[in-house]
């Protein structure tokens, strides 16, 4: 429902050079950052025909990185990185998946393309130990998706592994993708599926390749699935109910929904989720309303809200802060920043913002003041991914 709108108003301003701008002058360029990267967000524009890239350095700057070209001016619906910081994956619609290399500065240089069995590449995910891959490809004759696994090599190239399996339908027309997440073992891949509610569970086996395995009924709308850093709990944003949805895993891979199902967002179309390394505190930017809602994250996965909910965009009184439907967060490796992303620009600055805000030992938000220009104008798919050492 994001996307719904903004495809033809994106076009115009998609075609712009990234500039730095925001509330501290600009953001410095790569050869002026003294100090080294610990992070690497990558974005991309509805039809930019680029992969915008920034640094986020030990002393907390951002620094603009050297854009990588898509072809065909396509959108990359999804973008995940693997863990180990040395390969981006993209997905690319009718392009396939789109394989960089990423390099000690962040610079991306495409090494391979992944060719859909059919359809379109529409969204990904990756297993933590950076050796499974899979995507959903679609739509297929029925206007259904299929799931496709892949085993990834020591280079950072996935191989496609077996049959592809029916994951049901796909939306177009701007509602959300069908969703992934791998559990932390590895062994299940989980995919969120915004038409049918709920999640679909399939096995991935150590080849690569995946089978269903079951679908487990949630809140209707799902978005953005995440397993907490220790692999007990999973999560998800669901738009239609603001909430967010919490499950059990089990450790044969199954979910067993909490007796709460679903805990309110505190804001309005929650659309992404983010947890600390520790596992303590879980963060959900909610895009129409523009804030932020936090919980606490209980030994029994129950969560409780704290704080306010933090405002991260503008109000629709006409603050001119830039952003607006801030959809993405994401917290640094080291657990101490947050990171927001917006997914559209606002009236007063059409490009989207990235801004940062320090985690306290509590949890609680802390502004960082600046907010840096993207330069582009609606940012569908972003990632954070620890700087490779």
């Amino acid at each position: 429902m994001l996307r719904k709108g903004l495809n033809r108003l994106a076009t115009s301003a998609a075609a712009l050079a990234l500039v730095a701008a925001g509330l501290l002058g600009g953001i410095p360029s790569a050869s002026a950052a003294p100090d080294r990267p610990t992070d690497f967000l990558y974005l991309n524009a509805l039809g930019t025909p680029r992969i915008t890239g920034f640094a986020i350095t030990a002393s907390g700057r951002i620094v603009r990185l050297p854009a990588a070209t898509m072809p065909s001016r396509l959108l990359a619906s999804s973008i995940r990185a693997n863990p180990d910081g040395r390969t981006l994956y993209a997905a690319a619609e009718q392009a396939g998946v789109l394989v960089h290399r990423i390099g000690p500065d962040g610079s991306l240089r495409r090494v391979a393309t992944l060719k859909p069995p059919f359809g379109a590449a529409l969204t990904m995910g990756v297993s933590r130990k950076g050796d499974s891959l899979a995507v959903v490809y679609g739509p297929d004759v029925r206007g259904g998706g299929v799931m496709q696994g892949y085993a990834i090599d020591r280079a950072g190239i996935p191989h496609r592994r077996g049959p592809a399996f029916p994951l049901g339908p796909v939306p177009f027309g701007g509602l959300p993708l069908p969703q992934l997440t791998f559990s932390a073992d590895g062994r299940s891949v989980y995919a969120a599926n915004y038409m049918v509610g709920g999640l679909i569970r399939y096995a991935v086996h150590p080849d690569g390749s995946v089978s269903p395995r079951e679908t487990v009924p949630g809140i209707p709308g799902p978005v953005n699935p995440t397993v907490t850093p220790d692999g007990r709990f999973l999560y998800t944003a669901n738009e239609t109910l603001p909430s967010i949805g919490a499950y059990r895993v089990l450790p044969s891979g199954g979910l067993v929904a909490l007796p709460q199902v679903a805990f309110p967002a505190t804001g309005v179309i929650p659309h992404g989720i983010t947890i600390t390394p520790n596992g303590r505190f879980l963060y959900a930017p909610n895009a129409i309303s523009n804030r932020m809602s936090a919980f606490r994250i209980g030994r029994g996965g129950a969560l409780t809200p704290f704080g306010l909910p933090g405002l991260i965009g503008p109000s629709f009184a006409g603050n001119p802060e830039p952003g607006v439907l801030n959809g993405q967060a994401w917290v640094t490796a080291d657990g101490k920043r947050l990171v927001a992303v917006d997914i559209v620009g606002s009236v007063h600055r059409p490009n989207t913002s990235v801004r940062q805000y320090l985690i306290g030992a509590n949890g609680n938000l802390t502004r960082i003041p600046g907010s840096y220009d993207a330069g582009v104008f609606f940012s569908a798919a972003s990632t954070l991914v620890r700087a490779p050492n």
